[in-house]
């Protein structure tokens, strides 16, 4: 065993110069706040290599830190450390290796810094030596620090660990071979908690995790559960394939129907039409049968007309040869000639009158308009007047005169409506600019000109594209503000256009410019400004009384431009001030300049830029421009409108009419005149010599008037009748074309139908008898349900180009969607079964035998190894309590199946996993499937959630319950899981001391026991515990063959000190704290 010997503290606490020695297993004692637990933190310390926390025991309430030890915390207001300046605090415990009869020492240097800063530590190990003051002192009063400490270490066989993981390792290493529970256990035994659940306990103190490594294992089970994914992928492929294959069927079933409702269509249509042919030619036949009869009857007619005929060219011969008559024939003739002309001439004089009522009230319309048209006044003087002989000439020598003028006038009319017209399209061009200039000042932003936004959208957007970032070019009017609304104008107008320059930053600058050189000429922009941000750190002054004072801007290099262009204009109320400066200006926009003072234009500063509000004012000044051109855009219109009827009056006025037919009015009273004397000479003729011959003449003209109507009659009927024949034969014609063309359509069907065509047949002939050949109802019947069909079809064939799509998209195929693709996605059925189903269930097979054997080597065999080993540590455990009492009870530790594992602890136990090449034979299989599905389920998941979960599942210990078992001196027996709550404090506290021996047992036991350091530490130990227990328990620990160090309290020496070599009592007085050996009487 590695044996503590002594303890070495340097400036601990109240400790200034401590050697404390050990002999065996060790009693500190001493009143409460004398130091014992500044003894075991300053031990506890340097074992665990600065791991632990201070004060651990259960009744202490301060709370205390690294510093506080080495500076001596006080805990008064006024007073804090007790130790001020530079301090060096020293930690040094000697052990003797029995093994090897040597000493070593381990131990920590520390310096505090008088700024309070955190302490900087030095651990480190020297074998072959004691402690001595030498050792840890530069002279009699002062420590040495670290760096002091490092030369004196020179002298020994020594080792220095740079860091505390290091210098865990080391001593770990050398207190022999111990774990990380070491560092664990050491401060849980010094800090008593009641055990509330024996599990946790078991979990802390007596079992270690050990690590399953399952990774190799979960990247086996996630390759085969990748290869099943992949395999329920490609099946679920063939089953989207066959789906598409089912929807084709289904398709091809209705275009079957489809082709059989066609044929029997076509079918009827060629039969129908066959009916319609021989109807026709019994139309025909019985039509030619009429035309003849009719031919016949119109022979017979033409011969009595032609007899009648010649009759009559007799008797009119003879009536030629008659003189009266012929005088009489003579004067009918003249009278129907007049009687001819009358007529006409009245039809034209009743529109001449239309167009003299017509033309008077237009020129009385004109003439209301006071028009410079002389002749109208005299053409209205005839309205009244009757034209005649004597006033035709005069007339017509006005309405010419008007008619000239009123052609002139139409034409000056014409040409003004042009001129208006030109102007109300300037006026809406301009009213729409306006108006879209108001729709961008009410989203408050300003109107440029062209030459500046066409500049600043190509900067961005070259600048943008170039840099990849969004680069805007700000307008130096946006960017700045103007104080007093006094200088407004006089600002916007001295600045002009460059209130317009643009502003980048100075890294985008020369950028910028090569952009503005590129595009220049192109989109004709000029006047406008690139500001060089670069240059304009000289002009950060600003002058009170120049122009530049009176800008106000949140933007730097705005704020610089703005004193260079305007620092040195100098603000003058009065105009006679302003010849007092180099450059000055008025509020009236006046300018001093070069010796010069000129007035700025009114329109340069009259439409303001400057500032957050210039857009209200350009508004404003944007909505009065609208009023104003809406109202003269009304003037306008009104205008035209009044050319308008002027020029549809002038153009509805027909004076040439009226010219040429005037004298229409004396025409017709001569022709009157004419008649009347014609009619009176007739009346005076004796017609008696030919009276007989006229009545011969008139009963033979209506006799052949009357066969004339018959023979027309007649043929009228023969016509229609040949029109009949020929619409007739021209309708067989077609018929016939058409049953060419019927029967070639149903001989491409009967084609089509291939082996459906006797179906189709069947389906014709019952048809045929349904319908009792009524071809037309057949026709309209299955056309009808063709259509239905068509209709399903088209939605069948979207419902497959929709699955073929799904399925493209979900695999990322691309095969053409539609009917041409369906070879394609036979193709990828085809693949995917014979190939790729095969290849996947292959590597199925092989990943599962991966996984079997890795689940089973590196999974199964060792949770049950650790399993079998914890139970063997129980029953040692158990071996060193038996035949111990304490109080009247004995302590086991006891272990069962997990009540929440026990599926998985009968699988991971069962006998028949041990040995053999496989896992999962088919009983082992059978009998333990639910637990092996969900252990693959559990390994296979990676969320966080999931990950905490399988920790507990590849953790050994948590397929076992545990306990401890109290054995009473009757031999009943309880469980500490079950009474623990219930017990006082000292029946609390003996199962903690015991476990917490039988943890450190199984951990020097498990690394060379006999050969490791074999030391425990308890802090206020058997508190509460009588003396019957703390007797029973020191006999415990006196077997075990450990070195124990207590700290109790003086009421407890006379029960310990029988059972230890050394008792230690600790003393505190005047800022100090010392140890002295105990001597018992």
């Amino acid at each position: 065993m590695k044996k503590l010997m002594r303890l070495k503290l340097i400036n601990w606490h109240y400790f200034i110069n401590e050697t404390i020695i050990f002999e065996g297993n060790t009693l500190i004692t001493g009143e409460n706040g004398a130091g014992k637990s500044t003894i075991l933190d300053a031990m506890l310390y340097v074992l665990t290599a600065g791991k632990q926390q201070f004060n651990s025991a259960a009744n202490e309430k301060t709370k205390r830190d690294l510093i506080g030890y080495v500076r001596c915390k006080t805990g008064h207001d006024a007073n804090q450390y007790l130790r001020s300046g530079d301090v060096t605090s020293h930690i040094a415990l000697e052990f003797l290796d029995e093994k090897k009869n040597n000493y070593f020492i381990v131990g920590v240097v520390i310096d505090s810094s008088s700024d309070l800063s955190t302490p900087k530590t030095l651990f480190y190990r020297i074998e072959n030596k004691r402690i001595d003051d030498n050792l840890f002192f530069k002279d009699s009063k002062h420590p040495r620090e670290i760096n002091n400490f490092k030369v004196k270490l020179k002298e020994y066989d020594f080792r220095i660990l740079d860091t505390l993981s290091k210098a865990r390792h080391d001593y770990l290493h050398r207190f022999g071979q111990l774990n990380e529970r070491f560092t664990l256990l050491l401060p849980k035994a010094l800090a008593f908690r009641p055990i509330n659940n024996v599990k946790d306990f078991v979990y802390d103190y007596l079992l270690e995790k050990k690590e399953v490594e399952i990774e190799y294992l979960k990247q086996n089970i996630n390759t085969l559960k990748e290869f099943e994914l992949h395999l329920e992928r490609v099946k679920l492929q063939l089953n989207d394939l066959e789906k598409i294959d089912n929807i084709y069927q289904e398709y091809l079933q209705l275009d079957n129907n489809i082709n059989i409702q066609e044929y029997i269509i076509r079918r009827a249509l060629v039969e129908q039409n066959q009916e319609k042919t021989h109807l026709k030619n019994n139309e025909l036949n019985k039509v030619i049968i009429d035309i003849e009869a009719i031919s016949q009857k119109l022979n017979s007619i033409k011969l009595k007309i032609e007899e009648n005929q010649d009759f009559l060219n007799k008797i009119r011969i003879s009536l030629l040869n008659n003189e009266t008559f012929k005088l009489v024939q003579d004067l009918e003739n003249k009278i129907r000639d007049i009687e001819i002309q009358l007529s006409n001439l009245e039809a034209k004089k009743h529109k001449l009158i239309e167009k003299l009522n017509s033309s008077f009230e237009i020129i009385s319309e004109l003439s209301a308009k006071n028009l410079n048209i002389n002749s109208l006044a005299k053409y209205y003087e005839f309205k009244n007047q009757k034209i005649t002989r004597e006033n035709i000439t005069e007339f017509r020598l006005i309405t010419n005169d008007l008619s000239q003028e009123i052609k002139t006038f139409r034409n000056s009319i014409s040409e003004k409506k042009g001129l208006l017209k030109n102007q109300i399209e300037t006026v809406r061009t301009n009213l729409q600019e306006v108006r879209c200039e108001i729709t961008e000042l009410n989203k408050q932003r300003l109107i440029y000109p062209p030459y500046v936004t066409n500049l600043q959208r190509e900067i961005r957007n070259q600048l943008s594209k170039r840099y990849g970032s969004n680069i805007e070019p700000k307008i130096f009017c946006e960017l700045i503000d103007i104080k007093d609304e006094l200088w407004r104008n006089a600002i916007e107008g001295y600045l002009n256009t460059q209130r317009f320059s643009l502003f980048v930053e100075p890294e985008y600058f020369d950028a910028a410019l090569e952009v503005y050189e590129r595009v220049k000429f192109a989109l004709n922009i000029h006047t406008v400004g690139l500001v060089n941000t670069k240059q304009l750190d000289e002009y950060h002054d600003i002058n009170p009384d120049s122009l530049a004072y009176m800008i106000s801007t949140e933007h730097h290099y705005a704020r610089l431009y703005a004193n260079m262009l305007l620092n040195r204009v100098i603000r003058c109320e009065e105009v006679l001030d302003i010849q007092k400066y180099n450059i000055a200006i008025t509020p009236t926009c006046m300018v001093y300049q070069n010796k010069t003072a000129r007035q700025i234009k009114k329109d340069v500063y009259e439409q303001p830029f400057i500032g957050k509000e210039a857009y209200k004012v350009q508004l404003q000044k944007k909505e009065q421009e609208e009023q104003l051109l809406l109202q003269e855009l009304t003037d306008l219109a009104n205008q035209l409108n009044q050319l308008d009827t002027l020029y549809t009056l002038c153009d509805s006025l027909d004076l040439s009419y009226v010219y040429e037919n005037c004298d229409l009015f004396i025409t017709i009273a001569e022709y009157k005149l004419r008649k009347k004397a014609y009619e009176q000479k007739l009346q005076e003729i004796d017609r008696s010599s030919y009276l007989d011959l006229q009545l011969k003449i008139s009963s033979t003209e209506q006799e052949i008037k009357d066969l004339q109507k018959d023979k027309d009659n007649q043929e009228s009927i023969r016509n229609e009748y040949n029109v009949s024949k020929r619409v007739l034969t021209d309708e067989i014609n077609r018929l016939q074309m058409e049953y060419l063309n019927l029967t070639a359509n149903l001989r491409e069907i009967s084609l089509k139908l291939n082996h459906l065509l006797a179906e189709a047949d069947k389906r014709y002939q019952s048809s045929i008898d349904r319908y009792k050949r009524d071809y037309q109802k057949i026709i309209e019947v299955f056309t009808s349900q063709k259509k239905g069909l068509e209709t399903q079809i088209y939605n069948k064939l979207s419902e497959l180009k929709e699955a073929q799509w799904e399925y493209n998209r979900d695999y990322d195929f691309s095969a053409e969607a539609g009917l041409a693709g369906m070879e394609t996605y036979y193709r990828e059925a085809r693949l995917l079964r014979d190939s790729k189903v095969i290849e996947y269930e292959e590597k199925i097979r092989d990943a599962k035998r991966k996984a079997e054997e890795q689940f089973k080597d590196e999974f199964i065999s060792k949770l049950q190894e650790y399993i079998y080993t914890a139970q063997r540590e129980f029953t040692k455990l158990n071996e060193a309590l038996n035949g111990i009492r304490f109080g009247n009870d004995e302590y086991r530790f006891k272990w069962d199946i997990s009540k929440t594992k026990q599926k998985f602890y009968k699988m991971i136990m069962d006998r028949s996993n041990i040995g053999g090449n496989t896992l999962f034979s088919d009983t082992f299989r059978n009998q333990h499937k639910e637990a092996l599905d969900e252990l693959f389920d559990r390994i296979s998941i990676s969320d966080d959630e999931s990950q905490k979960a399988l920790e507990e599942y590849t953790d050994y210990r948590s397929y076992m319950d545990y306990d401890i078992q109290i054995i009473h001196n009757n031999n009943n027996t309880s469980s500490y899981n079950q009474v623990g709550r219930e017990k006082s404090g000292g029946e609390t506290q003996t199962p903690f001391y015991v476990a917490i021996a039988a943890s450190f047992i199984q951990l020097y036991h498990s690394n060379a026991y006999e050969d490791s350091i074999g030391l425990i530490m308890f802090d206020e130990a058997f508190d509460k515990m009588d003396d019957n227990r703390i007797e029973s328990m020191m006999t415990f620990f006196n077997r075990l063959n450990l070195q124990i160090i207590l700290a109790a309290p003086p009421q407890k020496i006379e029960t310990i000190s029988p059972f230890i070599k050394t008792t230690l009592m600790v003393y505190h007085y005047d800022n100090a704290s010392y140890v002295e050996l105990f001597q018992h009487e």
